[in-house]
């Protein structure tokens, strides 16, 4: 019995935490508008099927597990941070030799 209350205040914690109030349907759509990927493709990055994420995207969801909500975080950084080219550079910010220019 007590195992079980410790249990349900840790899940608390981390609901109430930061996964607990992000706007995962946000998130998601900031994939897919970044870099095309689909729900399936999302899905599968994350460990989770296109169901899943096809939930989330409805509504029926509204607070999922930290898991995967900390799985989703990752994947929309990757996918929304500006890309570098071959040199290393990233194109958004100039070097200070370009910004003479």
């Amino acid at each position: 019995m007590i195992y079980n209350l410790i249990a349900k205040a840790i899940d608390k914690l981390k609901r109430n935490g930061d996964n607990g109030s992000m706007d995962w349907k946000t998130l998601i759509l900031e994939i897919q508008h970044a870099v095309g990927m689909s729900q399936s493709a999302i899905g599968a990055a994350v460990g989770r099927s296109q169901v899943w994420v096809a939930d989330i995207m409805s509504g029926r969801y509204e607070d999922i597990r930290w898991r995967d909500g900390e799985a989703l975080r990752r994947l929309h950084a990757e996918m929304t941070m500006p890309q570098s080219d071959a040199t290393g550079i990233n194109p958004e910010f100039p070097t200070p030799n370009q910004e003479a220019a």
